[in-house]
Formats: C-alpha cells, sequence, structure tokens
C-alpha cells in the first residue's frame, strides 16, 4: 500500500509540473472557457489517479482523485472543480465496474466538487483553502467507504493509514502546486512588462520595434500592404510645465484610450516615447491610412482631458497631435524605410506648424 501511495503522490507532482509548463502563459481565471479547459484536465488527472487507484477489496478502489478535484476548484473555482468532477465520474461508469461502489463514487466526487467550490470563495488564505478541502474530502471520502463497506475493524486501520498519507501528501502537494502558481504568475509579469508600457498600458517601444520588423523581415508578409503613422503631442511640455507631471500622466492614459477607440482590434498601437507614438495599420493603403489619421486627429482635438492642476482642482483641457503617415507600397517601395520616412513627415508636421496630418 505505501508504494502504491508514493506511486500516486508522485503521479500528482509530476502532472502538476507538467501542466504548469504548458500553461504558464495563459490565465487559467481569463474566462469561463479557460476553467473549462483547467477543469478537464484535473479531471484528466483524476481519472490516471483510478487506473493506479489502490484495490481495498473487490469493489472499492482507494486513491487520491479528490487531489485533482481541490487543485481545479483553487485554480478555477467552481467551475473547474465541476468540470474535473465530470470527467472523473464518467471515466470511474465508463472504464470500471459499474456497481454500488461506482455510484457512490460518482456521487462523492460531485459533492466534493460543490463543497470545494463553496471552500474556496471564503476569506481563507491558499494554504488554509486547500487543506479545508482536503480535509473535508478526505472526510467524505471515509465516510463513504464505512457505508459500503462490511468489514468495519479492517476498514479503520486502512482507512486511517490513507488518511495520514492524504494529509501529509496534501500539504506536499499544496506547496508545489502554489510553488508552480506563483512563478507563472511572476513569468507573465515580467514578460507582460517586457511588452506592455507601464503608463498607457499600450506596447512598448521595444515590442514596437519587434512587430515591425516582423513586418519588414518576414517575406510571408513581402506583399503585404500596409501603413504606419508616427503621432506626436503637440506642446506636451507646456503642459506638464502648467499642470505637472501627474497631469501629464493623466493625459498620456487618456491619449492611448483615444487611439485604441480610434484603431482596429488588430492595429499594433504603441507607445514610443515620451509624447511619441506609433501605429502599425496592416492591409492598409495610404488612402486609407490618411482618413485614420484624420479622424484620429479630430477625436484628439475635441476631446477633453480630464486633470488636476497644481492646485489639486479639477479640469478639463484639449490637446493637439501632429501625425506623419508613411504607407507600402505606394509611395514607399521599400518596408525598410517606412519608419524613416514616417519620422520625415512628423517632422514636417511640427515645422508646418502641428496639430494636421502629413504623408509621404
Amino acid at each position: 500500500m505505501d508504494k502504491d501511495i508514493i506511486l500516486n503522490l508522485a503521479l500528482v507532482i509530476s502532472f502538476l509540473t507538467i501542466s504548469g509548463l504548458l500553461s504558464r502563459n495563459y490565465n487559467i481565471n481569463a474566462s469561463i472557457k479557460s476553467k473549462v479547459y483547467s477543469g478537464i484536465a484535473a479531471g484528466i488527472l483524476g481519472s490516471l489517479l483510478m487506473i493506479f487507484a489502490i484495490p481495498y477489496n473487490d469493489i472499492i478502489l482507494l486513491d487520491f482523485r479528490n487531489f485533482a478535484v481541490i487543485i481545479g476548484a483553487m485554480y478555477g473555482g467552481l467551475v473547474s472543480s465541476l468540470a474535473a468532477a465530470t470527467v472523473i465520474a464518467i471515466n470511474r461508469v465508463v472504464f470500471f465496474d459499474f456497481n454500488e461502489a461506482a455510484i457512490a463514487g460518482v456521487v462523492l466526487i460531485y459533492i466534493m466538487a460543490f463543497v470545494s467550490g463553496y471552500i474556496v470563495k471564503q476569506k481563507l488564505s491558499t494554504f488554509w483553502k486547500f487543506n479545508c478541502m482536503n480535509i473535508v474530502n478526505v472526510l467524505l471520502y471515509i465516510t463513504t467507504i464505512f457505508f459500503i463497506t462490511e468489514d468495519i475493524k479492517v476498514a479503520q486501520d486502512f482507512m486511517f493509514k490513507y488518511a495520514i498519507y492524504a494529509f501529509l501528501g496534501g500539504i506536499i502537494v499544496f506547496f508545489i502546486a502554489d510553488y508552480i502558481d506563483r512563478a507563472n504568475k511572476s513569468y507573465r509579469l515580467y514578460k507582460e512588462s517586457a511588452q506592455v508600457d507601464f503608463l498607457t498600458g499600450l506596447n512598448n517601444v521595444r515590442q514596437f520595434h519587434k512587430v515591425l520588423s516582423e513586418y519588414v523581415d518576414n517575406p510571408k508578409r513581402a506583399d503585404e500592404r500596409m501603413s504606419l503613422l508616427l503621432l506626436d503631442i503637440d506642446y506636451f511640455k507646456t503642459v506638464n510645465d502648467t499642470y505637472g507631471h501627474l497631469a501629464g500622466d493623466i493625459i498620456l492614459k487618456e491619449f492611448a484610450k483615444v487611439l485604441k477607440n480610434n484603431t482596429r482590434p488588430f492595429d499594433y498601437v504603441a507607445r514610443v516615447g515620451g509624447e511619441e507614438f506609433a501605429i502599425i495599420l496592416p492591409e492598409c493603403a495610404k488612402e486609407q491610412a490618411i482618413i485614420v489619421a484624420e479622424r484620429i486627429r479630430q477625436a484628439v482635438e475635441i476631446h477633453e482631458f480630464p486633470i488636476s492642476d497644481l492646485q489639486n482642482e479639477s479640469v478639463k483641457i484639449n490637446i493637439t497631435v501632429s501625425i506623419g503617415v508613411a504607407s507600402y507600397p505606394d509611395p514607399i517601395d521599400d518596408k525598410n524605410d517606412l519608419f524613416k520616412k514616417a519620422d520625415a513627415c512628423l517632422y514636417n508636421v511640427k515645422s508646418a506648424g502641428r496639430n494636421r496630418v502629413t504623408s509621404c
């Protein structure tokens, strides 16, 4: 029995490690769909644990499938725990003998799912949530065994040892699962900070040049039309000097929202400098790019930016933006010149009086 229990725990730990590596780029709680998927994965773990179950007698199998439900609940709530329970229940009925123990197992796994989904919502630390779920699930499991077994004395000895392993194993599983979860969150945070501008939430300059290079250097995109807009907020230094840098930050955030609201979902918007922004417009010819740029210019001009002045009084101000437009293949026949041409256009706009759009 000891070897079988250790094998079960090793299987749980291996599954956590592999699934953690495969899912480190994804936030399980991002959507109902992702919660269902994570629950299905936990259900597969529970099903594997049944394959390596410890036989108690001819009809009863002991395993750690409760860990699968707990893990699902911990990181996906009730949705994941129910998804895990459903996968486990189906496999228990389809691939194992259908008997009294099977019916009890199906009922038990759903009770565990609902109880775990309830506990995970309580105001407890992650550690105590996990252990409360483990304790309740083990007690439910033991109670069920006592109801369907005939030899109470043998069951007591067997279940006592099982409970000890379940509690100790639960602590080990928790710390490993928690470590993997925190490591994945840190990885996603570092990855995001390397790609996203911390103030505006737009793509940052490093990511912008990376994406622009992909458009320029990728042979598959060689014949794809595209345009590039470079934008500069007019007289932004004066705004900072007049209202303070905090107000300037508020304007940059609000300006980013205006850009997102006036571009397509697949357009690439980035902050490339203090008050400088860039927009990559895939499959967009020169004429359409100029229309987009003018729409943005007008939207910025009429937008009222709510800020607080140096006396902490709420005011609304208007700003303007200058925009340079470069397009491929008309009139530029080399994508490598896109940024240079757009920058030259922006310089011409600023020299000519600002608050306008110029194309090259």
